[in-house]
């Protein structure tokens, strides 16, 4: 490697390193029994926020109390009733370890925000997640995770 590529090398190396995250993806989690009008606005804001690549997380579990709707019913009452695209409306295990959502992004180069209210707000700790920041610079999945408090929407 003569003194020219080495230079072109290690300018690619550092922009390559610069150019950090690249998307961000947001992943509101809820049972969403069913999805009503404050639900809604938030996602709304969500997607102003943050782009295009906000996601409604939401498991498949029903019970006879808190939890009638499955899946299918939910995605049909966020559709139908709504607006929700149905490509935004994952069936999610964890919703705050979304694989099926996060397997289709790069875990360098995308950001990973879940959306918690203000009483569920120090719920996510430890060392993965890290409360949300405008002005501070987002790490790839892999490494780290951001949680953004919700504002309160009226419904």
């Amino acid at each position: 490697m003569d003194m020219n590529e080495l230079t072109k090398y290690l300018v690619e190396s550092i922009l390559k390193e610069e150019a950090g995250v690249e998307n961000i993806v947001v992943v509101y989690p809820g049972r969403f029994q069913p999805m009503h009008k404050g639900h809604y606005q938030l996602f709304k804001h969500l997607q102003k926020k943050f782009g295009k690549n906000v996601f409604i997380g939401t498991s498949d579990k029903t019970d006879n109390l808190k939890s009638p709707f499955n899946f299918k019913e939910k995605v049909m009452i966020m559709n139908k009733l709504h607006g929700v695209p149905t490509n935004k409306i994952k069936k999610v295990k964890n919703p705050y370890a979304p694989s099926e959502i996060l397997k289709s992004f790069d875990p360098e180069t995308t950001a990973f925000v879940t959306v918690v209210s203000e009483k569920d707000a120090t719920r996510l700790s430890g060392k993965y997640f890290e409360k949300y920041d405008d002005d501070k610079p987002l790490e790839g999945y892999r490494d780290k995770g951001y949680v953004y408090v919700a504002p309160l929407m009226a419904g």
